[in-house]
């Protein structure tokens, strides 16, 4: 099933609850039926001693994001507005375009490529 957590109404169940049950769910499928009512069961314990009910309780799949993804969107926004805005001046088109191979292929930046970057888009923003 992967990383889930349970989504209550107003609160996030604890992350040890959550794995029990997932697990309890997965072997509910077991071709044994009393594996799988007693694993039924133990979800429906679990849940009870919350307290809550299933219609209370939701699956969501977490999509992981990528590492430092948080970091990284100001530099994307940044490389839209600058590569929409090119120049005359070949110099700075060819600027535009090393800094943008590196960030394309390595999603970093050295501090001064960025610090490049942020005049650039300084300069693009007040043309």
């Amino acid at each position: 099933m992967g990383p889930s957590t349970f989504i209550l109404k107003s609160k996030v169940m604890n992350q040890m609850d959550t794995e029990r049950i997932i697990k309890l769910l997965k072997l509910s499928t077991s071709p044994n039926d009393n594996e799988a009512l007693s694993a039924i069961r133990m979800a429906n314990k679990i849940l009870a001693a919350v307290p809550l009910t299933w219609d209370m309780v939701s699956f969501k799949k977490e999509t992981p994001k990528p590492v430092g993804s948080e970091k990284t969107a100001p530099v994307d926004k940044m490389f839209d507005v600058v590569l929409k805005t090119l120049y005359k001046n070949p110099r700075y088109n060819q600027a535009v375009q090393v800094l943008w191979n590196t960030w394309s292929s390595k999603r970093s930046l050295k501090s001064d490529e960025l610090s490049l970057l942020m005049q650039l888009y300084s300069a693009a923003v007040l043309k």
